[in-house]
């Protein structure tokens, strides 16, 4: 059996944003002159912006063109080229990756443009067809093809991965650099998480430059006030460039504050790049408490809708046959949610298959709503089993994710030692159909919203099974029950705000304590309602 930090090492590409890549090829779209091009249109979900990592396309540069990838904004086509991503040495037929070669971030809600054209002088290349013909899809369904500015129904083979970002101060050219001396004080960034939902913290993206040989660095993402228990390292190879540095072991709770550090582990030079942007959150300060500029900083996160894959290890619940295990959960009133992905810690060591859905049910699941699309099932890890298209979860209903075993070997799905938490709310689970008690570890990933921050509970009677249930509505049983949570010292429930100034970068960030701050950010909410 593996445990949970050795696994979470084997860490993901980007998230899948739109892809047809798994057609087979067909006929393409040929580009031969310097004014010819064909775009995709596609639309981001929120609730946060989008890094983008990678396009993959399938062409056929046989003759001797070579390909351009650029991003554009603009409703009806492409009007402003925001990026060009750096491109491969294109020859024969295959799939080439064209990776950003600077930060390309995306806003959730804008019509954005992938647009293909000829990056030569001379020669052409053909964009390859999907066979039988497939829209792109994913969090991000293709939303049409355009060629020279005119409907395509030739549906060319793509592939854009990205990620979430939590937080950053990537946007612009940067303004100078800090040095960071080898053995020297490291430099940390603060920032406080979202006041919706709970976040997997997956990356960080630096913008450094390290011109004599390889350097170690290493980041560390405290949560709370605890010690330093989440690294990431790297080793930096010469040259500057944003870096993105993977393999982070976090869950990041609602309104949590947490620090990100660099510092110099190795023998060369590294310097950090500023940015005129103020970073967000907490502040910036050295090891020494000093104060520090701001530096180009980038939180590759993913929201969470209920989730406890932090808290994974043995023993686990093996599935085979047709044995199946399932999580249930439910959306409070004013709580809505897309669910995006569902990882899960399994271990395929002994040869079995799972398949994961989704199914919709009050006490137990009732109507199957999806099947999820299923990485290879080899090894052990997280797996990252894909809605696609992403499924919409209302409020006040409850849904299963199922995971059933399809193969007479077994599988092990890892046990969890906490319950898993996040935006939705009454967690239940099932073996085999039957009342089960143990949490085994999930990630229900998709964007969240709370219409109701100071919605808390429908009742202001212990007593009641509306006490502690959200029921839409901001009235006065949510301030009883806020009252309640400070009287018997409830962090979790209380613990709203370091400071009562919305102007301060502690204002709607948990710090540890509860005292007026937190009363103050209550009635803040209070008077704001649903929105």
């Amino acid at each position: 059996m593996v445990l949970l930090p050795l696994l979470l090492t084997l860490c993901a590409p980007g998230d899948v944003v739109t892809t047809n890549l798994g057609a087979g090829s067909g006929v393409g779209t040929t580009i031969s002159t310097t004014s010819g091009w064909k775009a995709l249109g596609l639309v981001l979900p929120g609730p946060d912006p989008w890094i983008v990592r990678s396009v993959t396309l399938t062409l056929d540069a046989s003759a001797g063109g070579q390909a351009e990838v650029s991003i554009w904004s603009g409703e009806a086509q492409p009007t402003t080229r925001l990026a060009t991503l750096g491109a491969p040495a294109q020859s024969g037929i295959g799939d080439f990756v064209f990776q950003a070669v600077s930060p390309v971030i995306l806003q959730p809600g804008v019509k954005y443009w992938l647009r293909v054209a000829r990056g030569s002088t001379s020669g052409s290349f053909i964009w390859r067809g999907s066979s039988p013909a497939t829209m792109p899809r994913g969090l991000s369904a293709g939303e049409g093809y355009l060629f020279n500015g005119n409907p395509s129904s030739t549906l060319n083979k793509i592939h854009l991965e990205a990620e979430p970002l939590l937080a950053h101060t990537l946007a612009g050219t940067g303004a100078g650099s800090t040095p960071l001396t080898p053995g020297g004080p490291g430099l940390a960034s603060g920032f406080g998480t979202p006041g919706q939902q709970p976040y997997a913290l997956t990356s960080a993206w630096i913008d450094v430059s390290s011109p004599g040989t390889q350097v170690g660095a290493s980041l560390h993402a405290p949560l709370a006030s605890s010690p330093a228990r989440d690294t990431w390292s790297a080793a930096i190879a010469p040259g500057g460039a944003i870096r993105r540095i993977g393999g982070a072991d976090a869950t990041l709770r609602e309104r949590e504050p947490f620090w990100v550090r660099l510092a110099n582990t190795g023998a060369g030079a590294l310097t950090w790049a500023q940015t005129i942007t103020d970073a967000p959150g907490l502040g910036r300060q050295w090891d020494d408490g000093a104060p520090a500029p701001a530096t180009r900083l980038g939180l590759g996160a993913r929201p969470i809708v209920i989730g406890n894959l932090h808290h994974a290890g043995v023993p686990a619940t093996p599935l085979a046959g047709s044995g199946t295990k399932a999580m249930g959960f439910r959306l409070p009133a004013a709580r809505r949610a897309a669910l995006w992905f569902v990882d899960l810690a399994l271990d395929f060591a002994q040869g079995g298959t799972v398949e994961v859905s989704l199914w919709e049910g009050d006490d137990a699941p009732q109507v199957a709503l999806s099947i999820l699309e299923s990485p290879a099932q080899t090894g052990a890890g997280v797996f990252t089993f894909r809605a696609a298209p992403a499924a919409a979860l209302e409020p006040g209903r409850g849904y299963w994710i199922v995971v059933r075993a399809t193969s007479a070997s077994p599988v092990d799905w890892l046990e969890a030692a906490e319950e898993a938490r996040g935006l939705a709310r009454d967690v239940r689970w099932r073996r085999d159909n039957q009342p089960d008690s143990t949490p085994c570890a999930i990630n229900v990933i998709g964007g969240g919203f709370n219409d109701c921050p100071a919605d808390f509970s429908g009742a202001s009677d212990p007593l009641d099974s509306a006490y502690g249930v959200p029921d839409g509505r901001v009235d006065a049983t949510d301030l009883f029950y806020f009252l309640d949570q400070i009287s018997a010292g409830n962090l979790d429930g209380a613990d709203l705000s370091g400071s009562s100034d919305p102007g301060e970068a502690m204002y709607g960030v948990r710090d540890g304590a509860i005292d007026l701050a937190d009363f103050f950010r209550f009635l803040d909410m209070f008077v704001e309602g649903c929105r």
